[in-house]
């Protein structure tokens, strides 16, 4: 998603709701320097035996770019589950 040189964040991110229509893909929200951003990303078809404790509420990592934190993606291998970076 990014290329290489570009400057990315690590900030917190929340999945809002999981959606299961012609694709699957969950809503995220995030914030960098005081603005709230809200995603979709799409997953896996067996997302569910990826990541069967997926559910919305849960705080994973998101990696953004700096200069247009619009662009981000959300790493559902990597829970929060209270940590910082």
């Amino acid at each position: 998603m990014f290329i290489p040189g570009e400057t990315t964040a690590m900030v917190e991110g929340t999945i809002i709701s999981i959606h299961s229509f012609h694709k699957h893909y969950v809503l995220f929200s995030y914030s960098f320097n005081n603005h709230e951003y809200r995603r979709t990303q799409v997953i896996p078809k067996k997302f569910k035996e990826k990541y069967p404790d997926l559910k919305a509420g849960l705080n994973y990592q998101v990696e953004l770019l700096t200069e247009d934190p619009r662009r981000a993606v959300i790493n559902l291998d990597k829970p929060m589950n209270g940590l910082s970076f």
